[in-house]
């Protein structure tokens, strides 16, 4: 790519082929992420065209390379020049109002503008359909401007959470890029999914992003696997897949290290959501620690608010009110990037969060004050809104001492997750429901704690399992199982702590890191790794971490 833009630059502005090459360079630069390749590229085509409509053509894709590098002034710049070097046709009169509307709710945090511009996008683009006589009579010029049109309308009601609006909107972009390129089809599935992970349809959601995943790779378009491996991997985190989750971040962190400009808006990035899946695989704390350097590095500030919450979820949940100095400061950090996105959506999920989070370490009052601002904000019409308020208000009843209130709505609560397919949060009111019990009934305790623990072995959840296994110990429950036998070959032949304390081991954890990942003294690590390297005939740590490297222990992805 460099080499062929450095030919072009040795070009004179008139000869032969340059607009050409700029063209295919620019075109193959947005295609394959080099977004800064692209801009320039177009940025010389419409310098040295004498034609104004391909100068128009040029400006439109030059600002669309500005917006994905996130450079709103500049991105706005290009859409004028654009509106200035030729009558707009109807459909380039939609794609560039479409683009303005994606600047304004994603870049300069507008909601309420852009949803009004998406909105005129969309008229206008109907208009089109309609003189069309329908979408399957659309030219393709016409029916890629009312694709565009439909994408910024629906994250325009995502932001605004007008859920049935955004999935009505995203199965439209599905049905609409069915007549256009395989690049287009993988796109909307992509869109389709984060506007159905949104608004709770997990299900649905990863049957989106798997089937973009799966298309995005056969075809080699690097930036849309980006965009489809972080949905499916969220969504394998969410349904409890966390070994297939944590292999599709990674793929996809090795796939963004790669590309010069992955697509940022509002589906994160791999890093983060790959530290967020390892917070359960028996490290938090050095997952956490990732995850704040990822908060720090983040530019999407609807993003950056979900890792802060993430960040504070795991604390409060986790840890309890003896954690709750970094709660509280996870939760400002969060209210902060809120007030600079103004996003309806992002500041209500975030009120409903923070008070279920202010419950859990015991302040009750302000987990009151955030309920009610949710009440305010929230206008219902999915489950999972009315699911995030049940959690709330669990916590509530049991900072407050009502456990019998508290498990009855958990159990409820549970119901739904289980409806939804969300075992990852499922999992964590499960404890809840063992926490509730304790006070009130020991032998529903241990069921409950004991069911939590079957959970979290199945999802291959270490974190979680550990907090199930020493509330049933404090409960005068032996483990409830046994690691593998003794006695057997190689790795085999571990305990399951020893097996847990071996892939720490090759992740490259001092014996302190490990002993607080696992809540045990540094004493007691040194004495299971004295253990495991006489088993397993070792002399040191890093023969022990080369021989975990090359084995996939089950349900324990290699670190």
């Amino acid at each position: 790519m460099r080499l062929l833009a450095s030919i072009s630059h040795a070009l004179d502005p008139g000869a032969d082929g340059r607009i050409g090459l700029d063209r295919a360079l620019a075109e193959l630069g947005a295609i394959i992420g080099e977004q800064d390749l692209a801009l320039e590229a177009w940025t010389r085509v419409s310098e040295n065209t004498t034609d104004a409509i391909e100068r128009q053509h040029a400006e439109t894709e030059a600002a669309r390379a500005a917006y994905v590098l996130r450079r709103s002034s500049v991105a706005r710049q290009h859409l004028n020049r654009a509106r200035d070097a030729a009558p707009a046709t109807p459909e380039a009169a939609v794609r560039l109002d479409a683009l303005l509307a994606d600047v304004e709710l994603w870049l300069d945090h507008e909601t309420v503008s852009g949803s009004r511009t998406a909105a005129r996008a969309l008229a206008a683009a109907d208009a089109l359909v309609a003189e069309a006589g329908g979408i399957d009579r659309l030219s393709p010029n016409g029916r890629r401007a009312y694709l565009v049109a439909l994408e910024a309308a629906g994250d325009g009601a995502m932001q605004e959470a007008r859920a049935d609006d955004a999935v009505r909107l995203s199965e439209t972009v599905v049905r609409v890029a069915e007549g256009l390129d395989e690049e287009s089809q993988v796109a909307a599935l992509s869109r389709a999914g984060i506007t159905l992970r949104t608004f709770g349809m997990v299900r649905e959601s990863e049957a989106q992003f798997r089937q973009a995943w799966d298309l995005a790779r056969r075809l080699v378009l690097p930036t849309l696997m980006i965009e489809a491996g972080r949905g499916t991997a969220r969504g394998l985190r969410d349904t409890g897949r966390l070994a297939e989750a944590r292999a599709v971040a990674v793929e996809t962190r090795e796939l963004e290290v790669r590309v010069t400009n992955a697509p940022q808006r509002c589906w994160g990035n791999a890093a983060s959501i790959l530290h967020a899946i390892e917070l359960s695989l028996g490290d938090p704390a050095a997952a956490l620690r990732a995850l704040q350097h990822d908060a720090e590095a983040e530019p999407d500030l609807h993003y950056l608010i979900a890792i802060h919450e993430t960040i504070a979820a795991w604390h409060a949940r986790y840890g309890g009110a003896g954690v709750a100095a970094k709660v509280e400061s996870e939760l400002a950090a969060a209210r902060d990037a809120s007030a600079l996105a103004r996003c309806p959506r992002c500041s209500a999920e975030l009120s409903i969060l923070s008070a279920e989070l202010l419950a859990r370490i015991g302040r009750v009052e302000a987990a009151r004050r955030e309920l009610a601002s949710w009440d305010e904000q929230s206008n219902g019409g999915y489950l999972q809104r009315d699911l995030s308020r049940m959690r709330a208000t669990a916590a509530i009843a049991t900072a407050k001492g009502d456990d019998r209130a508290a498990v009855s709505i958990l159990d409820s609560y549970a119901d739904g997750l289980e409806h939804l397919g969300l075992l990852e949060d499922l999992l964590w009111v499960r404890l809840d429901i063992g926490r509730a019990l304790v006070r009130i009934d020991r032998q529903q305790a241990v069921a409950a704690f004991t069911a939590a623990a079957d959970l979290a072995e199945r999802m291959g959840a270490l974190s979680q399992g550990r907090l199930a296994s020493q509330a049933l110990r404090r409960l005068g429950v032996r483990a409830w199982r046994r690691g593998p036998a003794s006695g057997g070959d190689g790795l085999d032949a571990l305990s399951g702590r020893e097996r847990e304390i071996a892939r720490l081991v090759a992740g490259g954890g001092s014996n302190r890191e490990i002993a607080e990942a696992l809540l045990v003294s540094p004493k007691t690590v040194e004495r299971h790794l004295t253990n495991i390297l006489a088993k397993l005939g070792l002399r040191n740590r890093t023969e022990l971490a080369a021989l975990v490297r090359s084995s996939l222990l089950r349900g324990f992805p290699a670190g």
